[in-house]
């Protein structure tokens, strides 16, 4: 497949050429877009793994010490709202058997 540029898609626009011009584009676009697409993929990479080619430094996967955190009453509450309570029939088991 050629590699098409700018002056083909405005050679290919200019003798009426849609198809062409068609191919030209999506071929320039799909090459522009998977260079973006990896270049994002890299920094996101690098910033993972704690080291940022721009210079900036990053902090490497961000640990969160549970024990430090403190809930509101309202925080509490909405918690314990969402847990099956002990006895209401939800079974929460993955090897339970629902077919019976």
């Amino acid at each position: 497949m050629p590699q098409y540029g700018v002056q083909d898609i405005i050679k290919f626009a200019g003798t009426g050429k849609p198809a062409k011009f068609g191919d030209a584009f999506g071929q320039m676009m799909q090459g522009k877009v998977n260079a973006g697409v990896e270049a994002i993929r890299q920094k996101v990479a690098a910033k993972l793994g704690g080291f940022d080619p721009t210079g900036e430094r990053g902090d490497g996967v961000e640990e969160v010490d549970v024990e430090d955190i403190e809930l509101t009453a309202d925080e509490i509450e909405a918690l314990e709202a969402d847990e099956p309570e002990e006895g209401s029939g939800e079974e929460t088991d993955e090897d339970s058997d629902t077919d019976t």
